[in-house]
């Protein structure tokens, strides 16, 4: 190998300087050099100056230290890139060149120190890679924090080792605590490996370890060798955890230890309810209107610790025995479980009979759960509550089965199919009385709910006919009844032929109004009277009553109120007028408040999506008048912000109060109430601000011109990726009462403050003579004095955003982005930007909010150690999909499908229609995505401009996309839109057309998206202004309006002045061969002759150099999303392109 290539090989292997790896950076360089004994120019300063007196040795002496300097610059900025080696001031000698990178990056180890010791807390073994490398990383992590002069002892490594290891390991770590006093890391080390090695031999050896009730998890746990336990197969039995267990009590006195086979004894902390312990059973019935095969009765069983319930329809009572049988045989065999108890009230089919001596004759039923070792469980008479599972249960599907048919057009009759679908729905929605649903404590699995319909709802199904001939009808209008019991599929009711099937080929139409009157129909839907043995208790004996007594109807279910036990029951009659009697005068006693902790509906860890609701349930909205504040339970708060604005007022001497000249009408003012929150949604301040009725001014008369100190959102997200790509110090200000820092040249008259009328002179009014929020030249007040206070201090305006400002020191720069009374401060230099916010602070009230986090309804999150700046409106969306009902809906794939097409023949055609959509917020919605569209989600760009295109006159199809754009939103909301520090950094555009894709006008739609350090800094989505003849014209069309804000963009960040290579043709790239090189040659055709000149000038900025437009595949045009809709794979990859991501990419 030559010394060419062995130079070349050397310097490869120095990593590249990134900002992050400086440390790293220093030391192969050092090394490499010295290996090629280079590094003399390191190691010594600079000889004298040769002279004609200089000895040979001292010319040989600067020769070596010339070539030394001369070859480790070379290496240096070799290794580093352009970006970072532009911001280095430039040195002739290796040696300080070293010490500016150095000091460059000297205050990145504080926050290299934070990241490593927060990755070395926060590591956790999770098993998968081996033990030994685990603890040797968590070494490594030390040592490294010992270089950043951080240095934590072995001690302390070995207890941080200790705390990362899993359960698994909690019998280890006892003995740990109990062996030595001090380990070793080499101990420590050795003993995990062998520990490790045991935990895999017990998972081999299954026969060693017990398992727990199907429907819960349980983590493994360690029994030391010399105990057992003993399993003999009784009902009772042991676990080392609570999990499963529905609830659980504290032991008896005879319940605290359990002995092992060797004497040793454990302590037991609570005993628990498993799956199958136990088993609640109610029957239902008669009711007047049999079912549709002759039902009169219903019998339920439920499972106490899961909650899953099993429904089965009989013709008589005594038929409860043959179907507990078929119940039984089936639960068992399918959990591997044994039916422990079976809880029930003491009617006959359970309990049996009384004789006339008082002894029980037991029933059928009894006496098969005694065969079977089942104990049985029966209610005290009168107490249905000791049974309240199967109770409430029961009272729950007559209610659901009520609302159910009066709901639908469909027979009564069909009561049995309407309750086994709210059984079927009830298995597997949440319960209050468990964390999970009952579907998955029963079958460890998670149910679906994908495919849950509305009972009742007509449908078009097309049922199996073998025998189906070409021209006969291939779908059935019918009515859906329920879920096939033992297949994949749907169970409908023809009312033509008064029969059922099952397929699974239908079409739901759930959008209809089912009952198809203006009021629901009243189902009388009640148990008929029958006769029951009543137990009475009189003078010392048993007696029975063959009465006719009523049963609870399912329209009118009370509680029964307690009767005392001495009070003798009398026969009442069914068809007797029962009249009330008079009774003795009782002790009024209070009423026993309840001690059980109440629980809520839904655990806080479980999502379920259910059925969105198509009505406005908006956020608690802040008050709108002081009447309000003074009603409101923050009414202190409130007014004490208030009294902090007229202090505001007085303090900057906004006006004077004077009388009102004669032919002069003020101008009125208002309060305006407004919560501030956090990036959480918290509130941190409750805000008043008095603003003046602003639209009650005449132009020429009370006010001249106006203008709105806002930076446009590109702007703002330019500058984020500049702030990810540099690694700058981002920090936020506010100015308080901004608008009060100038006066007005016009003579303005305004009344007194509601609330804060002067005493003496409330005939007065008051003349303003500083701007006032609401006035319609307050905007341009405060912008010009800001631009005069702020120039004045070295800044430099930016002409292309006038509220973007710039300010350089040397090397070090600033950025200043001006947001009506918000700052942000982009800086490369601490001291820099400390010293600006004083200045700020000196000119005017500021708030200095520090590290900027929460900007504009946009949440800001960095990982400056990887160079990562995510933005994120999860707290804006999730405030959108609770206005509109959907913060429960189910989450959607896309905003918008693959050929969804959007028309005016989807709009409202007659009044009765426009009626009815009055009921939807459209315009409201689409306003509330339009937001979220423009800040941080070019995804949904192109739904949301076709949203936009029918506000005027939307139909009930365009309300569902608009649904459908906030599911999507549902699932996407904890993705941000990243920036991310990159080697090289330039704006690069891409470009789409939608041919002739507007079915009303066939114009074109146009789509383009601007990438900037690994993210989307702008975008739009945009019908086009005439009808292209071909695809090659609406592709050209895209790329004026493309090359149009590209050279916006190429402009913006050229007076930046901090971004090499922009004066580079900004490249545009798009997928139609066809108008790639109609932009690029000057030769016309008889195809082209009609395109406007003004599109034209694309192939002059192309000649010019300023934009470059290239040919890509279609697979990478990252805008196809931005002009129709895709296949969801193809969207999502296009959408990742974008720098969208989830939070756990940026936060990992």
């Amino acid at each position: 190998m030559d010394s060419t290539s062995s130079i070349s090989a050397n310097v490869n292997n120095i990593p590249v300087l990134n900002g992050t790896n400086f440390k790293k950076w220093k030391e192969h360089v050092i090394i490499v050099l010295g290996c090629m004994d280079l590094d003399f120019a390191l190691r010594e300063d600079r000889p004298s100056d040769l002279t004609s007196a200089s000895t040979a040795e001292q010319r040989s002496t600067m020769e070596k230290w010339e070539r030394s300097n001369r070859m480790s610059l070379m290496i240096m900025k070799h290794s580093i890139p352009e970006a970072i080696r532009g911001a280095i001031p430039e040195e002739t000698q290796a040696k300080a060149f070293l010490d500016q990178i150095a000091n460059r990056f000297a205050a990145n180890e504080k926050v290299e120190t934070s990241t490593i010791l927060s990755k070395l807390v926060s590591m956790r073994y999770k098993g998968k890679e081996n033990i030994r490398e685990y603890i040797m990383e968590m070494s490594n992590l030390v040592t490294r924090l010992k270089a950043l002069k951080l240095e934590l002892s072995e001690d302390i490594l070995v207890h941080l080792v200790l705390i990362s290891l899993p359960t698994q390991f909690s019998p280890f770590k006892i003995s740990y605590n109990t062996q030595k006093e001090k380990w070793t890391l080499n101990e420590l080390i050795a003993q995990c490996v062998q520990e490790e090695e045991r935990l895999k031999q017990e998972k081999i050896e299954s026969a060693h370890l017990a398992s727990t009730s199907q429907g819960f998890e349980i983590n493994l746990a360690v029994v030391p060798t010399d105990t057992w336990w003993i399993d003999t197969g009784a009902t009772t039995h042991i676990s080392v955890t609570m999990q499963g267990c529905l609830r659980s009590r504290m032991p008896t006195d005879g319940e605290r230890y359990i002995y092992v086979g060797n004497g040793n004894k454990a302590a037991v902390k609570a005993i628990g309810l498993f799956i199958l312990q136990l088993d609640s059973g109610y029957i239902c019935g008669p009711f007047p209107t049999p079912s549709w095969n002759g039902q009169q009765y219903f019998i339920t069983f439920i499972d106490d610790y899961s909650r899953y319930g099993y429904l089965y329809l009989i013709h008589e009572k005594s038929q409860s025995l043959d179907v507990f049988k078929n119940f039984k045989a089936e639960v068992e065999n399918q959990l591997s479980k044994k039916i422990k108890a079976v809880r029930s009230d003491r009617g006959g089919e359970y309990y049996g009979r009384y004789d006339r001596s008082g002894e029980q004759r037991p029933g059928p039923f009894a006496k098969y759960l005694m065969e079977c070792g089942i104990v049985p469980q029966y209610t005290m008479p009168g107490t249905p509550s000791q049974n309240g599972v199967a109770e409430r249960r029961n009272r729950t599907l007559k209610d659901m089965v009520r609302s159910m048919i009066s709901h639908s057009t469909l027979p009564e009759s069909l009561w049995g199919e309407a309750i086994k679908t709210a059984v079927y729905i009830l298995n597997r929605v949440p319960s209050k009385a468990v964390a999970k649903t009952p579907y998955e404590l029963w079958t460890s699995k998670k149910p679906s709910i994908r495919h849950l319909h509305v009972w009742g709802c007509p449908v078009e199904a097309r049922p199996y006919k073998p025998n189906e001939k070409k021209l006969d009808s291939r779908t059935v209008s019918c009515y859906f009844v329920g879920y096939s019991e033992r297949s994949r599929g749907f169970k409908f009711y023809d009312p033509s032929t008064r029969s059922f099937f099952e397929t699974g080929n239908a079409k739901f139409i759930e959008d209809v109004e089912l009952s198809g009157r203006e009021s629901l129909r009243k189902v009388v839907f009640e148990e008929e009277f029958v006769n029951i043995p009543i137990i009475t208790i009189g003078h010392g004996h048993i007696m029975f009553n063959d009465t006719i007594q009523n049963v609870q109807s399912i329209t009118g279910i009370q509680d029964t109120p307690e009767i005392p036990p001495a009070q003798v029951m009398e026969p009442i009659q069914v068809h007797q007028e029962v009249t009330q009697q008079p009774q003795e005068p009782q002790v009024q006693v209070p009423l026993r408040r309840s001690t059980r902790e109440r629980r809520s509906t839904i655990s806080n860890d479980y999502v379920v999506y259910l059925q969105e609701h198509e009505f406005d349930m908006g956020l608690e909205d802040d008050p709108i008048s002081v009447s309000q504040v003074k009603q409101s339970s923050n009414s202190e708060k409130w007014i004490e912000a208030m009294k902090d604005e007229m202090k505001s007022m007085k303090d900057n001497g906004v006006w004077d109060l004077v009388d009102l000249p004669k032919g002069v009408k003020p101008i009125g003012c208002k309060w305006i109430f407004k919560t501030k929150r956090d990036s959480k949604g918290n509130i941190v301040r409750y805000k008043a601000r008095l603003v003046a009725k602003g639209f009650t001014q005449k132009e020429g008369i009370d006010y001249k011109e106006t203008f709105s100190p806002v930076s446009s959102k590109d702007s703002f997200r330019i500058i984020m990726a500049l702030v990810a790509h540099y690694d700058l110090e981002l920090h936020q200000m506010d100015v308080k009462t901004a608008f009060l820092n100038d006066n007005i040249d016009e003579t303005i008259y305004m009344v007194q403050p509601e609330n804060f009328e002067s005493n003496d002179s409330k005939q007065l009014v008051c003349r303003l003579k500083r701007s006032i929020y609401g006035l319609k030249q307050a905007s341009r007040q405060w912008y010009r004095k800001f631009d005069q206070v702020i120039t004045s201090f070295g800044f430099k305006e930016n002409t292309v955003d006038q509220c973007i400002y710039l300010k350089f020191s040397g090397s070090k720069f600033i950025i200043l982005v001006l947001y009506v009374d918000d700052i942000l401060l982009a800086s490369s230099d601490v001291g820099l930007l400390h010293e600006t916010k004083r200045f700020l602070s000196s000119k005017f009230d500021m708030k200095d909010l520090g590290n900027a986090s929460f900007v504009l309804g946009i949440q800001i999150h960095r990982d400056r150690s990887r160079g990562i700046l995510g933005l994120s409106q999860k707290a804006y969306i999730d405030k959108v999909l609770s206005r509109f009902g959907m913060s429960n809906c189910a989450p959607g794939d896309t905003p918008v499908a693959k050929g969804d097409k959007f028309s005016l023949h989807q709009c409202l055609k007659n009044e009765l229609e426009k009626k009815d959509m009055e009921r939807f917020p459209y315009a409201s919605a689409v306003g509330s995505l339009m937001y979220a569209q423009v800040c941080t989600h070019p995804d949904i760009a192109y739904i949301v401009g076709m949203l936009g295109r029918y506000l005027s006159n939307p139909g009930m199809d365009h309300w569902k996309k608009a649904k459908r754009v906030m599911r999507y939103l549902q699932r996407t909301k904890d993705y941000m839109l990243t920036y991310r520090r990159s080697s090289h950094l330039e704006i690069v555009g891409y470009l789409d057309s939608d041919f002739a894709g507007c079915l009303d006008s066939r114009r074109s739609t146009s789509g383009y998206i601007f990438m900037l350090a690994g993210g989307a800094v702008s975008w739009k989505s945009v019908k086009q202004t005439l009808v292209a003849s071909s695809t090659m014209e609406a592709e050209f069309i895209a790329c004026y309006e493309a090359s149009n804000h590209g050279i916006w963009l190429r402009n913006f960040v050229t007076q930046l002045r901090i971004v090499d290579g922009i004066e580079k043709p900004l490249r545009i790239n798009c997928d139609n061969k066809a108008a790639e090189l109609y932009s690029k040659n000057n030769r016309s055709s008889s195809k082209s002759k009609h395109i406007d000149i003004k599109f034209l000038v694309v192939k002059e900025r192309v000649q010019s150099l300023q934009v470059s437009i290239e040919h890509i595949s279609t697979n990478s045009m990252i805008a196809d999303p931005l002009t129709k809709g895709l296949p969801p794979k193809v969207y999502h990859e296009h959408v990742t392109h974008m720098g969208i991501v989830h939070i756990d990419d940026v936060s990992e």
